[in-house]
């Protein structure tokens, strides 16, 4: 009984040692070709080195300590331990692959790398805002390392990280699909910053407009915050030297206090707040006090500790001014409406971006560009109250002159309404001169958005020309008066039509219609010509009807029309002299595009390859060959417009055709193919026959 009982264990252990490996192998991130970026979500291990003295070997050998990232993001808020992360790599591809590990974290302190080579023995790489960011593979705002991987290569990878809070995302690129991305990332940074610059400089030509010190404080708070964020985003380090790098925290620290103390300032001379309440000034000016006699504090003391007064200052400032504005907003101050509407936005922003930083949220792209998001919100709606509180200032100024502006209005009177009289006139006129251009055309002249001059530009349009099959030949067989109600009738549905999808009207030429997408108003190069194509079918099914009225008004001779269309870059604008203008489009897409149309059958939709790429996952096309038209050296490449994708499974079980002669109608629902085929071979007997 024994030996048996050991034979089981001796068996048991065996099998123990076998699967061993599987039962305690640590997750491996496989590279293949299909991805070029990875975030290490449930495959990045940690381990927290509480008194941040561990050496390397000693926290690979304490393996219970380390635990597996459950996100994207590791986040242990303020600490002044070290983070140790552990990450096993594998080239599941026949290729080397180089690959840049990036931490989308500028501010960490001190950065090390542990890469363990094919002998067992471990490459040590150092970067960091200590050490001015030169262990970088790539001159970048964001920590990297460069990692090479041979065919078939599996490595691992460890990181020890401080930092003055733990908060950063690591992830792993391909070189080349990371060069694609930042080039992006670039003009989006570039953008946001140009947004902020052209602000400020907006309201600082306003001070020495108006002379108003909201307008100065503004530029000097909006200032401050635009070299806090680059700090934080590390754009200054990128872009200047190890002295400003190794010392990124303290400056940022002390400009988000300057920032304060002009927010402090703005808030106040903004909402009147010395003349409504001066008591309540005299605190604002303490609290504005604390915030600039704090700014050296971090240079002596350092970044630990100071981070968590920060943080809390900021709160309290953020707070009072919050309550400041809510009290002046219930009791009907103007200006402090736009000031909430304006100054919530950045406040959600730093309140969501403070929770992540505490680890109450989890890092993600909105989280992380909450300030981003909410500051450009901010700067757009707080130049709208500094304009308020110039017009309230001016309103002000006026009402002190009132009573002499009611003695010359008196004297006006009559001149008044004499301009009043011409007012409405020129308003008639207006309205009537507006229909001889496009309603688009119309609004943008009018709201101020083009001028009325002489110039064009290059745009890419969605272009229809569409004409009436065989009404030339009926302008022979009919009275001008019925001719020209039933050419009215027409170009007034198809206008109607073309107007509800958006499309500008070019011109009539007889029964030709011209009308593009894309100027001077435009939805995107694809949703334009989807929007052409919508209202060319609307076009052909309004058609069906008109017959029919036409009909019934004693035009028996069927009209159908025949549509081209074509998308390209066209030269579009006001083409004439300054006494003569016409807005219209010109070039070779437009003449492409006339080929078309006078090529398609009647009652079909006829359009060019470029047209198709845009809306083939929306309308159903038939391909037609090629075919070779007048000044096109080319063969081009045309497709027939059938219906909407979404109809044609409705309409499949019904085949149609009509032309001059014969109609035929096939319910598939009702009848079997070798019915029809029957059917059809006995009718091409007969007229055989």
């Amino acid at each position: 009984m024994q030996r048996r009982k050991a034979g089981i264990i001796a068996v048991a252990t065996f099998l123990l040692f076998l699967l061993s490996p599987y039962l305690y192998a640590e997750p491996v991130l496989n590279i293949n070709n299909r991805t070029d970026h990875y975030l290490l979500s449930n495959i990045l291990q940690y381990f927290v080195d509480t008194d941040a003295n561990k050496t390397l070997d000693e926290v690979l050998e304490n393996s219970d300590a380390w635990q597996t990232s459950n996100s994207d993001t590791i986040n242990l808020s303020f600490t002044t331990a070290a983070l140790w992360t552990k990450l096993n790599l594998h080239n599941d591809t026949a290729f080397t692959q180089d690959m840049l590990m990036v931490i989308a974290q500028p501010l960490l302190l001190d950065i090390e790398l542990y890469e363990q080579q094919a002998d067992g023995a471990w490459q040590k790489k150092s970067s960091g805002l200590d050490k001015a960011n030169t262990g970088n593979s790539l001159r970048h705002r964001y920590p990297n390392f460069s990692i090479s991987l041979q065919a078939g290569q599996s490595k691992t990878v460890v990181y020890r990280i401080t930092a003055s809070n733990l908060v950063f995302p690591l992830s792993i690129w391909k070189k080349d699909a990371f060069a694609k991305n930042d080039h992006v990332d670039q003009y989006i940074t570039g953008f946001y910053y140009g947004m902020l610059a052209a602000v400020g400089i907006y309201n600082f030509l306003m001070f020495f407009i108006v002379r108003e010190k909201s307008h100065l404080y503004y530029v000097f708070y909006l200032a401050c915050f635009i070299s806090a964020m680059a700090c934080i985003e590390g754009v200054i380090m990128e872009n200047h030297g190890a002295w400003v790098t190794r010392h990124a925290l303290l400056i940022l620290y002390a400009l988000n206090h300057l920032m304060l103390f002009f927010l402090c300032l703005y808030s106040s001379h903004f909402l009147d707040i010395p003349k409504l309440y001066p008591r309540l000034y005299q605190w604002i000016k303490r609290t504005a006090a604390i915030c600039l006699v704090t700014i050296p504090i971090p240079f002596f003391i350092g970044v630990h500790g100071f981070d968590i007064f920060h943080t809390i200052l900021a709160s309290i400032v953020c707070t009072l001014v919050l309550a400041v504005g809510t009290y002046l907003l219930f009791k009907g101050n103007l200006l402090a409406r736009y000031f909430m509407i304006s100054w919530s936005m950045l406040l959600v922003g730093a309140l969501i971006y403070v929770l992540t930083i505490l680890g109450f949220l989890p890092h993600n792209h909105l989280t992380g560009n909450a300030i981003q998001i909410g500051s450009v919100l901010e700067a757009i709606l707080q130049s709208l109250g500094l304009a308020a509180k110039i017009a309230q200032l001016k309103k002000e100024s006026l009402a002190a002159h009132e009573e002499a502006l009611q003695i010359q209005k008196k004297s006006n009177a009559q001149l008044e309404d004499k301009v009043r009289e011409r007012t409405h006139a020129l308003e008639g006129l207006t309205a009537k001169l507006a229909k001889y251009l496009s309603p688009q055309v119309y609004s943008s002249i009018f709201s101020g958005q083009n001028d009325v001059r002489v110039e064009t530009r290059r745009k890419k349009l969605t272009i229809f020309l569409s004409d009436i099959k065989g009404f030339t030949e009926m302008t022979d067989n009919l009275e001008s008066e019925v001719l020209s109600g039933l050419l009215n009738n027409y170009l007034d549905e198809m206008a109607q039509i073309a107007l509800r999808h958006g499309g500008t009207i070019d011109k009539f030429i007889g029964d030709a219609v011209m009308v593009f997408f894309g100027d001077p108003e435009t939805c995107g190069e694809k949703e334009d010509a989807i929007a052409c194509v919508r209202m060319a079918l609307d076009m052909r099914d309004r058609m069906v009807m008109l017959r029919e009225k036409w009909k019934n008004e004693g035009i028996y001779k069927p009209l159908r029309i025949r549509c081209g269309i074509n998308t390209g870059y066209c030269t579009v604008g006001n083409f004439g002299c300054e006494s003569r203008m016409d807005y219209t489009i010109v070039g070779g897409q437009v003449n492409l595009a006339s080929r078309l149309e006078s090529s398609a059958d009647p009652d079909q939709i006829l359009i060019s390859h470029e047209t198709y790429a845009l809306v083939k996952d929306v309308i159903a096309c038939a391909e037609k060959g090629e075919i070779t038209v007048k000044g096109i050296t080319r063969p081009i490449q045309t497709y027939q417009v059938l219906d909407l994708q979404e109809n044609m499974q409705n309409r499949a079980a019904v085949i149609s055709a009509r032309h001059d002669g014969f109609v035929v109608d096939i319910d598939m629902h009702k009848t079997s193919r070798r019915q029809v085929m029957a059917y059809l071979q006995g009718l091409l007997d007969d007229l055989g026959k």
